[in-house]
């Protein structure tokens, strides 16, 4: 089982990776795998179907998730679309990726918040 320790320990490094933009590709593949983490553990703990692979995952209107855990979800799914975009191979040095970052520390404050 995931724990929620977990989850929090790699959003946190994957926060911490993105402190040099050099990194985009560590900060992706990091924070996929935070991603993944804290979704598996959503389905865990709501006896869903847990993905094997990182990307969006989408909750049928007729499961038990609560609403909190749905926020999770539309959150990770948000963050997971956003850092595809912030790291492609061209603009991990630019502007974009700057102020793209600044957002995804947002959403990964209260991603951590949510969990």
């Amino acid at each position: 089982m995931v724990t929620r320790e977990q989850c929090i320990r790699q959003l946190e490094a994957a926060a911490a990776a993105a402190q040099d933009p050099q990194s985009a590709y560590q900060v992706r593949t990091r924070l996929k795998r935070a991603l993944l983490s804290t979704v598996r553990r959503v389905a865990q703990l709501h006896g869903l179907e847990e993905p094997a692979l990182p990307g969006i995952y989408t909750l049928s209107p007729s499961s038990a998730a609560t609403s909190s855990s749905r926020k999770v979800l539309e959150l990770c799914n948000e963050l997971h679309a956003q850092v595809a975009r912030l790291c492609q191979p061209s603009e991990a040095l630019d502007t974009r990726w700057t102020d793209g970052w600044q957002d995804t520390v947002k959403g990964l404050d209260r991603l951590r918040s949510l969990i």
